[in-house]
């Protein structure tokens, strides 16, 4: 497993918080500030950054601060068990693949699967939340504690690069090339996205 240093994340971050800024800004309908529609066509240009960076974030995001929005609205959270409800409905499975779905969480490496990929969506869940948190503090729509990222020190970035030999970032990787690997290629793709700036 990679470990990624501080300074590594940090620019990721920064990459990926200013983006959204700026893909917010070219949006026409900036009025709706708390629209699903809004941020979802942002999040969605910026899906595999966001991936990558939800992987190599060690700790929670801060989605916690104080704020006179209540951005829990967008995205919010559930429960362990409200999403093994939500994705092992009848509804949505049909009778035989409900059946199956509950037989199966009975096996303990599925069980843990369906927990990883729970987490995994509630840490992108409070990682959007702190994005929308930030561009809306650094727009001036609210009021928070939120410094704005001036700079973005994309040296640990190139570091990293150079440690692991990637020489081939000039051509946007293909999701096709790394269906085994889905942490690599969202790696790749941040990295080739922040060196063709």
């Amino acid at each position: 497993m990679t470990t990624y240093t501080k300074e590594f994340t940090e620019s990721i971050r920064a990459f990926i918080f200013n983006k959204a800024l700026t893909l917010f800004k070219q949006q026409s309908n900036q009025d709706e500030l708390l629209s699903m529609e809004t941020w979802d066509t942002i999040f969605e240009k910026i899906h595999h950054e966001l991936r990558f960076y939800s992987d190599i974030e060690r700790e929670q995001a801060n989605s916690s601060t104080e704020t006179s929005v209540n951005l829990h609205t967008l995205y919010p959270s559930e429960t362990y068990n409200d999403y093994i409800q939500r994705i092992g409905s009848l509804q949505r499975l049909g009778a035989y693949d409900y059946t199956e779905f509950y037989r199966r969480l009975k096996d303990t490496e599925f069980k843990q699967y369906i927990k990883e990929t729970y987490e995994k969506i509630e840490k992108i869940k409070i990682v959007k939340r702190e994005i929308i948190l930030y561009v809306l503090s650094a727009l001036g729509y609210i009021k928070t504690q939120i410094q704005p990222i001036e700079l973005i020190d994309i040296i640990p970035v190139y570091e990293y690069i150079s440690q692991k030999n990637y020489t081939n970032l000039q051509e946007e990787p293909l999701y096709k090339d790394f269906r085994s690997n889905k942490k690599q290629f969202y790696e790749m793709y941040t990295l080739w996205s922040i060196t063709n700036v």
